[in-house]
């Protein structure tokens, strides 16, 4: 009875060391906020946690990440983490402070945004460095990058805003995407399997709406053609 008992405790000790031990999956999360008009999207704070899918007593782990689109090729960039960890040898009150905390700091982030008219709009290489990065992520969790933007670039060497994006076929579409390619002198990643791009904007009009289906779409082909998936909406 006695080695039964002695079997059992140590079958029990094993699972919770291998529990332990476990590579726990981390959720990668970048929003790239558009700063650089007033009539572009902006994210609530709760809306983005119930998106993670976070409660202060979650135990899953999150890496979020902010940035913001604006008149320049790097910009203000802000990341908050919340590690992941296993319920079986974690404190649950020290989790749900620690969970807390995270909502509170992402809140405070998030109310911290700076908006207003800008002269330029640098989106691609913001949008580009960010997948990149994600897609060079090999420990297990999701990735996603939200990207709250018209996708009007406008910069001094090359803008949307002198072309018809509108009426834009898909020959002219490969032809700006390559033009965007040479004048920042960047591009996507070969292997972007497992990133997620989620492209959201609330059009104020249909040739507004045009524009950025046009350009979702040509972000679309490039980004499905590296092993990404893409997805658009009015919202999150």
């Amino acid at each position: 009875m006695k080695g039964l008992i002695m079997k059992g405790t140590a079958v029990i000790l094993a699972a919770v060391l291998m529990a332990s031990c476990t590579k726990k999956e981390v959720r990668h999360v970048t929003v790239l906020q558009d700063v650089t008009g007033e009539a572009i999207s902006v994210p609530e704070p709760k809306t983005l946690i119930a998106e993670l899918g976070l409660d202060a007593k979650s135990w899953k782990g999150v890496e979020f990440k902010y940035g913001i689109i604006g008149d320049t090729e790097y910009t203000r960039e802000e990341v908050l983490s919340l590690p992941a960890e296993s319920s079986l040898m974690g404190n649950e009150f020290e989790r749900k402070q620690k969970g807390e905390d995270f909502m509170l700091g992402l809140e405070t982030l998030m109310g911290s945004l700076e908006r207003g008219n800008r002269p330029h709009s640098i989106i691609f290489p913001v949008i580009i460095r960010e997948v990149n990065r994600l897609g060079k992520i090999v420990e297990p969790g999701e990735k996603t990058l939200i990207v709250f933007s018209d996708l009007m670039e406008n910069a001094p060497t090359l803008s949307c805003r002198n072309r018809n994006v509108g009426n834009m076929d898909r020959e002219k579409a490969a032809k700006l995407w390559q033009g965007l390619v040479s004048n920042y002198g960047t591009d996507l990643g070969q292997d972007l399997t497992g990133v997620e791009v989620r492209f959201i904007h609330g059009a104020r009009g249909y040739e507004e709406s045009r524009q950025f289906s046009n350009l979702c779409d040509m972000y679309r082909r490039a980004l499905e053609g590296r092993g990404a998936t893409v997805n658009v909406s009015a919202n999150l």
